[in-house]
This record gives structure tokens, C-alpha cells and sequence, in this order.
């Protein structure tokens, strides 16, 4: 028996990963990034070692080479400049491991897209995806989310569902269904497989995402068109239209009786209601993008070169806030994303290497195969909708995305001198070793910080503190100070509780919920100018995302007997006041399940105190907020129960 090599074990080990991806949250926890950085730097390693022995031959194109080391480059020292260093080196990994993944598949398909790894990764998906709507189903009609997540979710998170991103997935997956339900060999089967794929695309309408439809009939009609000019501007129009109808009335009947089987235990989203943006979010979904624009476009503008760092929209854009809660991790496009983190060039540099791919898979003669079809519109797909719903964080979607443009790339492989080749070589294999020393590190870190974590929820403050204490060497840091500030105030340990979020502003200055936490901190201290200071600052940063910003900031005015200034603030203070009230009302995000409830009823009495002619107002206001938010928290707490968990 043939012993697999390395390189064919931890191919292998690469279709595990994205499979566990899938099924683990769609691999938008950090876990899934960690075992792909492991995974993809030592499969690099051992292809670059197995094949150290080069001569002249056909290797990646010197100009996309360049692009895509240009772009890692770039995000490097973005990250290195970053002004919110505890985040972003996810994605620093991510990216450096996905793009040396890519480089990879182009070798190994060659200009063959039919390569035995490229099929099975293609299988694995069709595979995955079929598997995914089975188990969706039994989740959307048996549990409370109303939007169909297949298995992007995470039990026992009541918010943590991802229905878009889900969408997406199947958007890169349903053509290579498609493709398979047409190499059946049988009417019958055909039938069967056609029964399939309206099951797929049924699912992918439950997920009600409005940017998912609308990309799935770009698809339909870009599939179309290129399988008419490859058939020549020649189809069997009976065929096709009797499939057609086939499969959409299998989605249309898996549409209708999933939501049949769903009304027996919970609330249907409306179609009518989501369509014509009236549902519970009203268009603020739509409203809220437009403004991520925006203000990505001013951020960028700010810092054009290197941006803010990666994953600092997060952190930078509350200050550009116009109403409560409208935030986000990302501001919903890959090239504002860029463009607005990692600087102008980055943006560029991405568009380039899309740009590139897409023009070479047009280009390459066999740009008419089935497959190459398939691929290239599942790639089309998953980027379109990326120009309005950023999901490039989940490894269940990003790893294959990667994967798959490198196979479409392939055909672009030319003579490159062997010099060349070897300086290529080389600099893979050292970014591939850096990868693997940082996933080696951080690892250990990162269990160190999630056993704190683990103490840290179940109220033992010794045993967090320590686990804390050992991990805070970590890069990847994310809001551990934070925590070790929370604990150490609890314990009246001011002076430690201090120098920890201290420790946290000096790698990360634009986060509102740091400079609240100093606030609270120096006060306790009784340092009142400071805790005005901090407090300010929490204000100018984050006013519209935590209530107890606004109590805070009142409050240190208070203690330093500046009530002239808090009375010059009286419409900023009263607007923030009525921003909160509104989204209180209107169940934002979920507002009136969070402590912002309680932290609307102290900021009522401050205001009673302090502006006398608002204060029946503000009362009767106020009274309204704490009823409605304890009607909707009783209509949660009494909804029915999911039946899996």
C-alpha cells in the first residue's frame, strides 16, 4: 500500500478544516482561522519542500506574484501602524495563509480545472451544501430564528445566527450543484438531482436576504448567457425550460412547506413585509449600509496610505454614529473595507488580482467548459454580494472562495526564469514559516485567555485573573485588559484595574468602552479632572452605543461642579437622550433586551435633576421606555422555546 506523502496528508487535513468550518459556525470563530493558518502554512511548506528541486518551467506570473505580495505587504504594515493593535492580526493570518492556499491551487490545477484536488474540493461543497439545507431545516422549523441559517449558527447564542452569510455560501455552492444535476446519466436521475437543486436554491429563499436574491438572478442570467454562447448561441430551449420550471417549482414547494412545518411552532417572516421594508427592521438595514459608505469613505480619506488597521471599523466609525447601535464590524463591502483599514493601495492592489483572475478565466480557451462555467459564476456570486454584505470572515466561505480563484487562475501560468521562480519559492516559504511561528505562539496564548474566559463566566475571579495574568504576552490580545480591569475594580484593586485599561489604550486609543472604563475607574479614586477627561473622551468616541456613556459624562461634570457646561449641552445631551428612547421603542438590535433599559431609567433621573422645564417630559418619556421594554422582554421570555435547544 502507497503511503500518502506530507503535501497529500495535509490536503486532506485542508478539506477537514473547511468542513469543520462549516459545520462550527460557519468558521467565523477564531479557531477555524488558527487551524487554517496551521494547516495551509505547513501544506505551503512541504509542496515548497517536495519541490525544492526546480528547473525551467511554468510557475505563477511575475505581475500577479507581485500584486499579491504588494497586498500582503501592505497589510502588514497597516497592521504594524494600526491604531487598534489588539485586533486584526485574524486577519493578517487569514489573509497571508489564504493567498499562499491560492498560489498553491493555481500550480496544482495547472491549465487543467479538472485536477483530482480541485473535483474533490468541488464534491466536498455540493456535499456540504446538501448536508447544510437537511440540517437548516430541522433549525429553521424547529427553532425561534426566523431566517433559514443552514448551519451557520451557534447554539446557545440567542443573536448568534448568520443568515446572510449563509446565503452567501449557498451562492458560491448552488452552481456547482447545478452542475451536478446535469452529468446525471439517466432521466430519472436527473429528476432526482434536479428534485436537489430546487431543494438548494428553496433554501437559499428562506434565508429572506434581499442582496442574496438579487445576486442569485445576476447568476442565473450570467449562467445563461455563457452557456448559450458555449453552446454556440444554441440550446435546447425545451429542455432547458422544462428544468427550469421543474426546479423552481421545487423551490417555490420548499419555500412554502418549510414555512408550513415552521408556522406549527413559531412566527413567519413576511415576504411582503421584507420585500417592501416593513418588517421589524424597517429599511434601516438599507439605511445603515448606505451610511457604513459613507463614513468608510471619510475614514479612508483620513488615513489614505496605510487606513486604520485591520478590523478597526469596528472601533473608529461610532465616532461618525448618527443613531444608536448603527455599527458594525465591517462596513459591509470588501473594497471600502480595505480601502478604509488597510489604506487606498490595499483596496487597489485587491482589485487588481480580482480583476486579473476574472479576465484570465475569461480569456482561457477552456473558459467553455461545464466546470469552468460553474466556477466561474459561484465566484462572481460570492463577490457581488461582498459589494454589500461583507462575509469574508468565515472560513466556510473565504477558504474555497480562495481555493477556487486559484483554479481559475491557473490557465494564466507561463515561463517565468528560474531565478525568479526560486526568489518566489523562497519568499513563500518564509511567509509560511512566519505564519506557523505565530499560530504556534498565539495558540498557546489564546488557550490560556479562553480558559479565563471560561472562570471569568463562571464568577471565579482568582482563577480568571491568573489564567489572564498568563496570557498577557498574547499579540492578539482583543479585550483581555478589559476583563482584567472589570475584575480587578470588582476586587477594589483601583490602581491595577487602572494600569490594565491603560494597558489596553496603548495599543487600542478609539475604543469608547475603554476610556468609560477609566472614567468609572478614576472616579472611584477620586481623581474627578481625570475622570472628566476620560469620560469626555468615551463621549466624543461612543455616545450612541452604551447609555451609561451619556450617565457617565453628566456625572463627571457633576462631581467637578461644572453645571454651566452641562447646560450648554442641554440639546446634545437631550438628542442622545432621544436616540435611545427611539431605539428603545423600536426594539433596534435588540435594544430593549440589553442593559442600555436600565441605563436609560438613571440617565431620566439625572436629566430630572438637571434640566427642571424637560423633567415631566422626560419622565413620562421615560415611563414609556421601562413598560414597553418589559412588554418585549415578556414576549421573549414567553416565546416558544427551540425544540433542539
Amino acid at each position: 500500500m502507497k503511503i500518502p506523502s506530507l503535501s497529500q496528508a495535509f490536503q486532506f487535513l485542508l478539506l477537514c478544516v473547511l468542513a469543520f468550518a462549516f459545520f462550527w459556525r460557519g468558521g467565523k470563530g477564531i479557531e477555524a482561522t488558527w487551524l487554517l493558518g496551521a494547516v495551509g502554512a505547513i501544506l505551503v511548506i512541504a509542496t515548497l519542500w517536495h519541490e525544492r528541486r526546480m528547473s525551467n518551467g511554468k510557475d505563477v506570473p511575475p505581475e500577479l506574484w507581485s500584486a499579491v505580495m504588494l497586498f500582503l505587504l501592505w497589510t502588514i504594515i497597516s497592521y504594524v501602524l494600526s491604531l487598534t493593535q489588539n485586533y486584526g492580526l485574524d486577519e493578517v493570518l487569514r489573509d497571508g495563509t489564504l493567498f499562499l492556499l491560492f498560489f498553491w491551487m493555481m500550480r496544482r490545477s495547472g491549465a487543467d480545472s479538472s485536477s483530482k484536488f480541485a473535483m474533490r474540493l468541488i464534491q466536498l461543497l455540493v456535499i456540504l451544501t446538501i448536508v447544510g439545507c437537511v440540517i437548516g431545516v430541522f433549525v429553521y422549523v424547529l427553532q425561534p430564528v426566523s431566517r433559514f441559517v443552514g448551519t451557520f449558527f451557534f447554539i446557545g447564542h440567542v443573536t448568534d445566527y448568520w443568515p446572510n452569510a449563509w446565503a452567501e455560501m449557498l451562492l458560491m455552492t448552488w452552481p456547482f450543484v447545478y452542475r451536478w444535476s446535469q452529468v446525471s446519466k439517466t432521466p430519472r436521475s436527473r429528476i432526482a438531482r434536479d428534485f436537489v437543486l430546487g431543494f438548494v436554491i428553496g433554501c437559499l429563499l428562506l434565508s429572506f436576504s434581499r442582496g442574496g436574491f438579487l445576486v442569485f438572478v445576476i447568476q442565473c442570467i450570467l449562467l445563461g448567457a455563457l452557456q448559450w454562447i458555449a453552446a454556440g448561441k444554441k440550446l435546447e430551449v425545451k429542455s432547458t425550460l422544462r428544468s427550469f420550471i421543474l426546479v423552481a417549482a421545487l423551490a417555490l414547494v420548499t419555500f412554502v412547506s418549510c414555512n408550513a412545518a415552521r408556522g406549527q411552532f413559531h412566527e413567519v417572516e413576511s415576504v411582503a413585509r421584507k420585500a417592501t421594508f416593513t418588517a421589524d427592521e424597517g429599511t434601516s438595514s438599507l439605511t445603515e449600509r448606505f451610511g457604513f459608505f459613507r463614513q468608510s469613505f471619510m475614514l479612508g480619506a483620513m488615513r489614505p496610505l496605510f487606513g486604520w488597521g485591520p478590523y478597526s471599523f469596528r472601533f473608529v466609525q461610532p465616532r461618525l454614529e448618527e443613531s444608536v447601535l448603527a455599527t458594525s464590524d465591517h462596513p459591509h463591502n470588501v473594497f471600502l473595507k480595505l480601502m478604509m483599514e488597510r489604506g487606498v493601495p490595499s483596496a487597489l492592489f485587491f482589485l487588481f488580482i480580482i480583476a486579473y483572475v476574472f479576465w484570465v478565466a475569461w480569456r482561457s480557451p477552456s473558459h467553455s467548459k461545464p466546470v469552468v462555467i460553474a466556477l466561474f459564476v459561484s465566484s462572481v456570486g460570492v463577490l457581488l454580494h461582498n459589494l454589500i454584505d461583507y462575509n469574508l470572515q468565515f472560513v466556510a466561505i473565504v477558504l474555497p472562495f480562495m481555493l477556487l480563484l486559484g483554479v481559475l487562475a491557473s490557465p494564466s501560468l507561463c515561463p517565468v526564469p528560474l531565478t525568479m521562480r526560486r526568489v518566489m519559492r523562497w519568499t513563500e516559504a518564509i511567509i509560511a514559516c512566519s505564519i506557523l511561528i505565530v499560530v504556534l505562539f498565539e495558540g498557546r496564548m489564546l488557550v490560556l485567555s479562553s480558559l479565563g474566559r471560561r472562570a471569568e463566566a463562571a464568577k471565579n475571579t482568582q482563577a480568571a485573573l491568573s489564567w489572564y495574568g498568563q496570557a498577557r504576552g498574547e499579540w492578539f490580545s482583543r479585550d483581555l485588559e478589559l476583563s482584567r480591569a472589570s475584575l480587578l475594580e470588582s476586587q477594589t484593586f483601583y490602581p491595577d484595574a487602572k494600569n490594565a485599561v491603560e494597558s489596553y489604550i496603548a495599543r487600542n486609543a478609539e475604543d469608547a468602552r475603554a476610556w468609560s472604563r477609566l472614567a468609572d475607574i478614576e472616579a472611584s479614586m477620586f481623581n474627578p479632572s481625570d475622570a472628566l477627561r476620560d469620560a469626555e473622551e468615551a463621549f466624543l468616541l461612543g455616545r450612541f452605543n452604551d447609555v451609561s456613556i451619556t450617565t457617565n459624562y453628566l456625572a463627571a461634570y457633576l462631581r467637578m461642579g461644572k453645571t454651566n457646561t452641562i447646560q450648554k449641552d442641554h440639546d446634545l445631551v437631550l438628542q442622545t437622550f432621544e436616540e435611545f428612547r427611539k431605539a428603545i421603542l423600536a426594539n433596534t438590535h435588540f435594544i430593549a433586551l440589553s442593559t442600555n433599559v436600565e441605563g436609560f431609567d438613571v440617565l431620566s433621573k439625572y436629566l430630572e435633576h438637571l434640566y427642571p422645564a424637560d423633567a415631566t417630559r422626560i419622565k413620562a418619556e421615560n415611563a414609556a421606555v421601562q413598560s414597553h421594554a418589559k412588554q418585549v422582554r415578556g414576549e421573549f421570555t414567553a416565546r416558544t422555546p427551540g425544540v433542539l435547544w
